[in-house]
């Protein structure tokens, strides 16, 4: 049974960014007794929360299993095609621009994530389904 976990990178500019900004927002609308504002900036720190501390990567006996907050999706190893490098900042399952795409299916779908070893996670995908093309 194969099971490994990859976390998601996190970038501390992606990071500061969002939890400085909501930060900053929760404190200006508690000074002003904004409670509707306060419930939804904590709802949404809440939110991120979720996503910071449980985006990541599985490889699950045969699949890929990507989880970030609330999505989940599977990915049938077999069905990889092609993984390379990219920094494409459309959103995804990734907290960093230091990112993989990975092709997959027969429409070619792709997905975005990062993973914080790279080598390790492409090698063990690898290992599974050795038609991968890592491209550069």
């Amino acid at each position: 049974m194969v099971f490994m976990y990859f976390p998601s990178k996190k970038s501390v500019i992606f990071g500061g960014l969002m939890w400085g900004g909501l930060t900053i927002g929760l404190i200006a609308v508690i000074s002003e007794m904004d409670w509707v504002g306060t419930v939804i900036i904590s709802i949404s720190l809440v939110f991120w929360g979720w996503v910071w501390f449980s985006t990541g990567y599985k490889i699950d006996e045969n699949f890929l299993v990507i989880k970030s907050g609330p999505i989940k999706a599977k990915i049938p190893i077999k069905e990889i095609t092609k993984i390379y490098k990219t920094r494409n900042p459309v959103s995804s399952a990734a907290l960093s621009l230091d990112r993989l795409a990975i092709v997959f299916g027969k429409n070619y779908d792709e997905v975005i994530i990062s993973p914080v070893d790279e080598d390790k996670f492409i090698n063990e995908l690898r290992k599974i389904n050795s038609k991968i093309i890592v491209a550069k």
